[in-house]
């Protein structure tokens, strides 16, 4: 048949024409956004009543349909769903439109990553901790034909290379799946020097290697130095908001961020705890001429003086501290 539109598959101009075609789309959102990520999109809004939630969504979400009809797209609503965070009552089951019905889900993955409904990312760390465990029980059996140098290349490529992936979202995670986290490169590390009975620290100072949430830390870091010296990506900017003042405060946070007032909400910020690390960082680290001197630099950093619930140590009877 005669093909009137579309480009070949695997094209390098092709993702260009595509972003070009559906440009327009974001014109016809009105009071919510659309996360737009090639032929990905997620529409969403925030209120503090779900009512106005709900009109807002159906109003723009009809608006796309249309859209999509009007420029030769083919929606399919089966791949359609939707999540309410923040609320504890998840007795909302769906979202009713004129032609099908979306289900209200408790976690949805997008873009590689598993979104659950209190953004705790369990799911996800479950998920990804799954797949390195495989690929470790893999390569136990076939270590014996392979030198030191041999299994750490291995380990980076298929195991460590698991937790590459966005750790900003899920980093400040809970201390039960952080946990599972240094389970796997406990067993990793046991896996590489041959030692089934160094403890987890010693394992660590053996092959001069730090946890996977210190490495997270330090990934933190460098895009705090990155936003401050201009360096950084238009949607980490929008993250990280600068604070300007001319005024000395009290409290140091180069990141204009809401303080939380709760204990159980908030503390979690990226924003927010990327202020408490930064001002942790010596000036010497700061004050770096270049970003590829800054992540020389802060290799050395051992963010001990962490306030998450991660770092935190646990004292019997008193509690962490």
């Amino acid at each position: 048949m005669e093909i009137i539109c579309g480009v070949p598959q695997g094209s390098i101009l092709g993702p260009i024409l595509f972003n070009i075609f559906i440009n327009d789309i974001f014109y016809f959102i009105e009071n919510a956004r659309l996360c737009n990520y090639a032929d990905d999109n997620t529409l969403y809004t925030s209120h503090k009543e779900f009512g106005i939630v709900e009109n807002i969504l159906k109003n723009n979400f009809q608006a796309i349909t249309l859209w999509f009809e009007e420029n030769f797209l083919i929606l399919n609503p089966e791949k359609c769903s939707f999540i309410v965070l923040g609320n504890k009552k998840q007795d909302i089951l769906n979202l009713e439109f004129e032609n099908f019905t979306l289900s209200n889900v408790l976690e949805e993955k997008i873009l590689g990553i598993t979104i659950d409904h209190q953004l705790k990312f369990d799911s996800h760390i479950k998920c990804i901790c799954k797949k390195a465990n495989q690929k470790l029980s893999a390569l136990s059996r076939i270590s014996c034909y392979m030198n030191e140098k041999q299994r750490k290349l291995i380990i980076n490529s298929f195991v460590k290379s698991q937790f590459n992936y966005c750790p900003l979202i899920w980093m400040f995670c809970s201390r039960k799946a952080n946990n599972r986290i240094d389970n796997i490169q406990k067993r990793s590390l046991r896996l590489l020097s041959n030692d089934y009975e160094s403890s987890f620290e010693e394992l660590l100072s053996l092959n001069k290697e730090i946890t996977t949430h210190q490495r997270c830390l330090q990934l933190l870091c460098t895009e705090t130095f990155k936003v401050i010296n201009n360096l950084a990506t238009e949607i980490i900017t929008e993250i990280f908001p600068i604070r300007h003042t001319q005024h000395n405060l009290r409290i140091n946070n180069v990141f204009l961020c809401r303080n939380p007032r709760t204990k159980g909400y908030g503390l979690n910020s990226i924003c927010y705890r990327a202020n408490q690390i930064w001002n942790t960082v010596p000036d010497e680290f700061k004050n770096s001429k270049s970003l590829s001197l800054f992540k020389t630099k802060i290799k050395s950093l051992k963010a001990d003086k962490c306030l998450c619930s991660i770092c935190l140590i646990y004292i019997a009877n008193i509690g962490y501290t």
